[in-house]
């Protein structure tokens, strides 16, 4: 994962998403790409490059930064970004 420091959050410009209710397979898609960088679809709206999401993987919340995001024309709520995962979150 990448330095706690590479993902800092600046809440003034970056927004956290939180898909951690949402079911992988069923409401959003995830594979790895390399190393720490993934590749998701997924419904959302206005989530762009340098914000966040929150996804649950094997009980724990990991949270990943949105490096690239292109929305399909129909629906256009629909799309696939290229992630960065940043470090698991305590519960």
């Amino acid at each position: 994962m990448l330095p706690r420091t590479q993902c800092e959050q600046d809440t003034s410009v970056n927004k956290t998403h939180r898909y951690i209710r949402q079911v992988s397979g069923e409401h959003y898609a995830i594979e790895a790409v390399e190393g720490d960088r993934f590749s998701m679809t997924a419904y959302g709206e206005g989530i762009k490059p340098g914000d966040y999401l929150l996804l649950t993987e094997n009980s724990q919340i990991v949270r990943y930064q949105i490096e690239q995001i292109d929305y399909y024309a129909d629906p256009p709520d629909l799309w696939v970004g290229l992630l960065i995962k940043c470090f698991e979150v305590q519960r």
